[in-house]
């Protein structure tokens, strides 16, 4: 698995990114990675929600499962997906209010899987 981490100052206050960021159905609107999202458990979001993803890479898709498997309101959240035919991954966000806004720090883990596009 390929590890990379990202920061990002985001000029809104905590509570708006993270309501924006851990809410699937927002999910195309700042990853070009996913095509849409929408959550499958019928529980308030929190450690054990589940959703559902179409993710697209290189002109392909493939629907992806996702856990959320830490949760703590404002401060973090974390998910692991399951493998696809494209790509498994872990993230992690992390929020934290800093003058005039929030930053982010995105911890992700990501295995491209690479399989067989055909069929």
């Amino acid at each position: 698995m390929g590890k990379f981490t990202l920061s990002v100052f985001i000029n809104r206050p905590q509570q708006e990114v993270f309501d924006f960021l851990s809410d699937p159905a927002n999910l195309s609107k700042w990853s070009s990675a996913f095509e849409l999202a929408h959550w499958t458990s019928t529980d308030a979001p929190g450690v054990g929600a589940t959703y559902q993803c179409l993710l697209k890479f290189y002109g392909k898709a493939a629907t992806q499962k996702v856990e959320t498997t830490e949760y703590a309101v404002n401060k973090k959240i974390s998910y692991e997906s399951e493998a696809t035919r494209i790509a498994q991954a872990k993230v992690s966000i992390q929020f934290e209010s800093v003058a005039d806004g929030t930053k982010i720090t995105s911890q992700r883990a990501l295995a491209m899987t690479y399989q067989s596009f055909s069929g």
